[in-house]
């Protein structure tokens, strides 16, 4: 059994305002800089004996995810990892319609003529949010100058400003999958995982699935099925 933790971040940002420390200290206006929505991917896996020995080069990705954007967006960061190692990867949205039923023959005839020798299957177990409390921080700036009275006299004068941020809820998505690999030439799982994904404030649903399905990429490739 092979267990593979990693955390990635998407490529998608959003821009946020935040204050430099040049800036907090001599009042410039503020400036922007790019926070991402991050995942945590941990993953668990298992090869079968009898099949271990397989390597595998052309895979059909099947998400069973109904919400179709979503179910393109794991299917498509699973197909482009896979293009990483050389494999070749057919996404099931692309080539059958979801508003069809087919039956058993037609994926069969499918693997024949396209020659997929695997076939990879994503299936979301559970999801959520979990909050979290970011406490309130205040933070304190003092300005200080020199003043006239008036009266040939000079005073130092000083004011304070102070802001606090802080002191609010924050959800954080995240989800459990499992991963099934079948040998599309005998129709046995060779492959299964259980992956936990969690994401921080940032992150979308868009950002686990990615998370899981680049992860799950990588632990085939670490459990030698793809070469």
């Amino acid at each position: 059994m092979e267990e593979f933790r990693e955390i990635v971040c998407e490529e998608e940002k959003v821009k946020s305002p935040r204050y430099t420390l040049g800036a907090m200290l001599v009042g410039m206006a503020v400036v922007s800089i790019m926070a991402a929505g991050c995942a945590r991917t941990s993953i668990t896996s298992r090869v079968s004996d009898e099949l271990r020995h397989r390597k595998y080069y052309t895979i059909l990705v099947i998400a069973a995810i109904h919400d179709l954007e979503l179910k393109e967006a794991m299917e498509d960061k699973i197909s482009k990892s896979l293009d990483n190692y050389g494999i070749r990867g057919f996404q099931d949205n692309h080539e059958f319609f979801p508003g069809t039923t087919y039956l058993l023959k037609d994926y069969s005839y499918f693997l024949k003529q396209r020659r997929v020798d695997g076939v990879l299957v994503i299936i979301p177990v559970a999801y959520g949010t979990a909050q979290a409390y970011i406490p309130p921080t205040t933070t304190s700036q003092a300005h200080g100058s020199l003043r006239s009275d008036g009266f040939g006299g000079f005073y130092y004068g000083e004011t304070t400003e102070s802001s606090t941020s802080g002191g609010y809820n924050v959800s954080k998505p995240w989800a459990s999958f499992m991963a099934t690999l079948y040998d599309a030439r005998q129709g046995d799982a060779v492959w299964y995982a259980t992956a936990n994904t969690a994401g921080n404030a940032l992150a979308s649903n868009k950002t686990l699935l990615r998370s899981m399905g680049g992860k799950t990429v990588k632990q085939l490739h670490k459990d030698g099925l793809l070469e």
